[in-house]
């Protein structure tokens, strides 16, 4: 009780705001039923589940992001995951040489060429002939110069390793609301050719959802009951803030669970097979959220040093501030979630985030 008294003291006089608060609460009260989503269908919120009081009963069948088509029979339950130790944690640019081969003196014969550089340069030119009375031939041009160093990027990565059905997103209404950035992301990958055009992501996220109330590490067990899980796409922590009132007071104990959670989940999808995360953490909140700013901004570094500490599996980290910076205007309605144009900024900050770390190319 004393916790909605707090949510509805700060959203009290905005009539939008408790409106988009109680679509968040709604949303806790289960994995939502799958449905698949067209990349060019619009964004248009999702309809709001009906509440209940535990998150511990229902599992959470996928979203399919991309693909128009019917919902299916939601998996069976699964346990909330309970908080425990955060975890600790974080390419490689080859150098090519050159060289070079002096042409050897000769009495009227061309000097020999260089040999070709560790490049892609060619081979230096001969010294040219000399005459009778010609001195040696001069030296061989130099060999091929220093190749450039490969961009970062997916064309180094190892091709073919992770399906698009092994990556999943996980998360709060910042994705579940609209859908967008898993559409938005798969589009991406297809277009890239990472996976087949009538492939797709699964999304288990789900609006109104907490970390440390173990329904986001539940959409995580959802996910791997449905099939192999390599790769999570993730946020969380705002509802956390925002319905649980969590570093209110700086990194105090409530705020600790938040990492703690985080940790143990890692070292959960270890077992379960994942590989790497890649951890979006929210632009700075407004409007309705701007009462949690200080909150975030008091978690975001800590979480950062989950991440980038992280042993279990890789943790990338995206700060979506930097994508969203200056154009929230333009990004979001309400001030937390994305509008379509906040979605595709979102989504390729994500995808070129997976690009440069060769995740799921």
């Amino acid at each position: 009780m004393q916790r909605h008294r707090s949510m509805l003291g700060f959203v009290r006089g905005s009539s939008t705001a408790l409106a988009i608060l109680c679509a968040e609460i709604a949303g806790c009260s289960g994995d939502q039923a799958p449905q698949t989503l067209s990349p060019q269908a619009s964004s248009t919120p999702n309809a709001t589940p009906a509440p209940a009081a535990m998150m511990n009963t229902a599992g959470a069948a996928p979203v399919v992001a991309g693909n128009p088509g019917a919902r299916s029979a939601a998996a069976s339950g699964v346990g909330a995951v309970m908080p425990a130790q955060a975890g600790a944690g974080a390419g490689v640019l080859s150098q090519a040489g050159s060289s070079a081969t002096t042409a050897a003196a000769g009495s009227g014969a061309g000097g020999v060429g260089g040999m070709p550089g560790a490049g892609r340069g060619p081979a230096g030119a001969g010294g040219a002939s000399g005459s009778n009375q010609a001195p040696a031939g001069g030296a061989g041009a130099a060999g091929g110069a220093t190749a450039t160093a490969g961009a970062t990027g997916s064309a180094g990565c190892m091709k073919g390793m992770v399906k698009a059905g092994e990556v999943a997103f996980i998360g709060d209404s910042f994705i579940a609301l609209s859908g967008a950035i898993p559409r938005d992301v798969t589009q991406l990958a297809r277009q890239a050719g990472t996976i087949g055009m009538m492939d797709s992501y699964r999304s288990y996220a789900v609006s109104g959802t907490q970390l440390t109330t173990g329904a986001i590490p539940m959409q995580f067990m959802s996910a791997v009951r449905a099939g192999a899980v390599k790769v999570v796409l993730m946020n969380g922590a705002g509802n956390d803030l925002l319905i649980g009132s969590r570093c209110q007071s700086g990194f105090d104990d409530g705020c600790k669970q938040i990492t703690s959670t985080v940790g143990m989940l890692f070292d959960q999808m270890k077992m379960n097979g994942v590989k790497d995360v890649v951890y979006f953490f929210y632009p700075d909140p407004m409007g309705v959220g701007a009462g949690i700013k200080n909150a975030m901004d008091t978690l975001r570094p800590e979480m950062k040093k989950v991440c980038d500490g992280a042993m279990s599996v890789r943790c990338i980290w995206v700060d979506q501030r930097e994508s969203w910076n200056g154009k929230y205007a333009t990004f979001t309605s309400d001030g937390i979630h994305p509008t379509d144009a906040g979605a595709t900024a979102s989504a390729k900050q994500i995808w070129d985030a997976m690009v440069a770390n060769c995740v799921a190319q």
